[in-house]
């Protein structure tokens, strides 16, 4: 390990397309950030798509090299002098990302559409890795078109309760890092609108909204120059939260923590903040 360099890895998968390309982007402006590793993985079965045409007349596994060596040069142009280790992964792409997700301190993956993906747009390898990875999953999206490539704010959704803690100690964290304003979604799907609510519905209201505002207490002193505001969402969280998306540049969730061996449930509203959320999204899993 280089002097100043800390523990934990990023780890990103690639596969030699244009949005793999771009999570090598993410991944290594991240790693640069927080000095820490970069690690590329490749899988020979492939993330998601083909292997490039002139790529195909290679040598028996020359491809898989010349991708990692691809990607490899791609993170040292973000961030000269970083430190990059390449891996050809013999696993399925989905555990050996999943497994690497156990040390690392992010799992970047890329995704192929902007907004409203369906799973086999998004892959079935980026959704599995945001759904079950042990430690952050950013799931990188391309900017919109010219002109959307400038700074934008982390967006972050919250219900108040542990499982959003490390979500929003993670938003905080990246929006310090980057300089960027943070804006706090509390979604509240309000059925009959606010004339149909009943006393039992409002006291849920204003108790969440205390532990949204007793959370970002402590971090607002950790982290005293990140502008932040907040936001009182309406309507079903998926919907809420994507709409919230459209003008950040990344969206922040959690999700139950992830241990031990036994498969939990996928929480559906993070799987549908992913497959519809129209920026990068990270997926942040709450300690046990």
């Amino acid at each position: 390990m280089a002097p100043n360099q800390h523990s934990g890895a990023v780890v990103v998968g690639v596969d030699g397309s244009d949005h793999s390309e771009g999570a090598v982007h993410t991944a290594a402006g991240l790693a640069a950030l927080e000095v820490r590793r970069l690690d590329v993985v490749h899988a020979p079965t492939r993330i998601s798509g083909t292997v490039p045409h002139h790529l195909v007349e290679t040598p028996p596994g020359g491809a898989e090299v010349a991708i990692l060596d691809h990607a490899r040069q791609i993170a040292l142009g973000v961030a000269p002098g970083l430190a990059v280790s390449t891996e050809i992964a013999r696993d399925d792409p989905r555990t050996a990302l999943e497994h690497a997700s156990r040390t690392a301190r992010a799992v970047v993956v890329g995704s192929r559409g902007l907004g409203s993906v369906r799973n086999l747009l998004l892959g079935s390898v980026g959704l599995h890795v945001a759904l079950h990875s042990r430690c952050p999953a950013l799931v990188v999206r391309p900017v919109a078109g010219p002109g959307d490539e400038g700074p934008r704010r982390i967006v972050v959704g919250t219900s108040g309760t542990g499982t959003s803690a490390a979500a929003m100690e993670f938003a905080y964290a990246r929006a310090a890092l980057l300089g960027l304003s943070l804006r706090v979604v509390y979604c509240v799907d309000f059925h009959h609108g606010l004339t149909g609510m009943t006393d039992r519905d409002l006291e849920g209201l204003l108790l969440g909204r205390r532990a949204v505002t007793e959370g970002v207490a402590g971090l607002r002193t950790t982290y005293p120059d990140v502008d932040v505001d907040f936001e009182l969402g309406r309507g079903p969280a998926v919907e809420c939260l994507a709409r919230a998306s459209a003008h950040a540049g990344m969206l922040v969730v959690g999700a139950p923590p992830r241990t031990g061996i036994a498969a939990r449930p996928v929480d559906p509203v993070t799987r549908g903040v992913v497959e519809h959320a129209r920026c990068t999204v990270a997926v942040v899993p709450g300690s046990s």
